[in-house]
């Protein structure tokens, strides 16, 4: 990429592992392209969101991760991990893009398929939006469901 048009790469969140990438970054010298922003109130979350324009989940195990909803409803176009959590709401190529989970390599072709594909991120980010709708996985439906779960655990 020409240096005016580089991707930027925004990491939500901390961990155990936040200095060494900060330290690889600064060592393969693209720490300018990367921002690490931490962990951030929940509901800063949304607005990260709307500000990108691809999503990538890539755990190495989730259940099934709210971010990815999240990301879904906002119609972001995704790019997950191909593990049980993201397999059930994310279908290759119809709502979103999986990779071989640990496989850099098949990330890095993934993300080059969005990047070279303005049309196929507007149809699958616009195809996980819907997918929230269709499978009713909308939060006033979740908080629906969840307190029909309370009432019946309690009687």
């Amino acid at each position: 990429f020409p240096k005016s048009h580089r991707p930027q790469l925004t990491i939500i969140g901390d961990g155990p592992l936040k200095k060494d990438l900060v330290d690889l970054a600064e060592e393969l010298a693209v720490l300018e392209s990367l921002s690490f922003i931490g962990q951030i109130p929940h509901a800063q979350v949304m607005n990260q969101l709307q500000g990108a324009d691809i999503f990538a989940l890539t755990s190495y195990s989730e259940g099934r991760p709210n971010v990815i909803l999240e990301a879904m409803q906002t119609g972001l176009p995704i790019i997950a991990s191909e593990i049980d959590g993201t397999k059930e709401i994310i279908r290759h190529q119809e709502n979103g893009l999986l990779f071989q989970t640990g496989s850099v390599e098949d990330l890095h072709t993934k993300l080059r398929i969005y990047i070279d594909d303005h049309d196929l991120r507007r149809a699958l980010g616009d195809a996980a939006q819907q997918s929230i709708i269709d499978l009713e996985l909308t939060w006033s439906n979740t908080a629906k469901q969840y307190s029909k779960l309370i009432h019946n655990v309690l009687g």
